[in-house]
């Protein structure tokens, strides 16, 4: 199975039923071929501070605010590619 690493505490915002973050941003594309199909999302090692303003920003209060709260190097999840969105045009 495929996966892809995101920083902390990002993993815990595509699981969370609140924070639901249900889009991820890369500059590359993933292959076409890996639409529909799943993959485990990792927490990688990294945290990223900015993440956490924002929550806390947007109001969302119930996460994980240190980076010793919430494991890193393990699966968290899995998720179902759904689409690819580039600059260009939508493929799915």
């Amino acid at each position: 199975m495929k996966f892809l690493s995101l920083w902390r505490p990002w993993t815990w915002a595509i699981f969370d039923p609140i924070a639901h973050k249900g889009i991820e941003n890369r500059s590359w594309a993933p292959p076409i071929e890996m639409i529909g199909e799943r993959f485990a999302i990792q927490a990688a090692k990294g945290w990223d501070d900015a993440a956490v303003s924002m929550f806390i920003r947007l109001g969302i209060t119930h996460f994980p605010a240190r980076h010793d709260q919430y494991p890193s190097g393990v699966i968290v999840g899995v998720a179902t590619l759904d689409r690819v969105i580039t600059n260009d045009r939508t493929l799915s």
